[in-house]
């Protein structure tokens, strides 16, 4: 069976952006946007979202606080090592469907 591969060429961004009829700028936005929130693209490019309105939105996302991932990473400083083995081993485990025994 063979492969096809894409012929694909490296442009610049002044390419791009004459190639869209946008902005240097703009081509630098959508970028960012697709680095930092790649599930907003389909809204800006079906026009519900604006490209500014969308990179507000990931700018501001990317910049929260996480806090259960926070959380998370301070119980794990907290932990012993055995600690810490017997998590890794339980997430290795078949899965569990009840509580976890300790009340965690």
């Amino acid at each position: 069976m063979s492969q096809k591969t894409a012929n694909l060429q490296r442009i610049t961004v002044r390419q791009a952006a004459e190639i869209m009829n946008v902005s240097e700028r703009s081509v630098y936005m959508a970028r960012k946007l697709a680095r930092l929130r790649p599930d907003l693209e389909d809204e800006v490019v079906a026009g519900r979202l604006s490209l500014n309105a969308a990179l507000r939105i990931a700018e501001k996302r990317a910049s929260e606080p996480q806090p259960r991932l926070s959380a998370l990473r301070k119980a794990w400083a907290a932990c012993s090592d055995a600690e810490r083995n017997e998590f890794v081993l339980s997430l290795e485990a078949p899965a569990h469907h009840g509580p976890p025994s300790d009340g965690w």
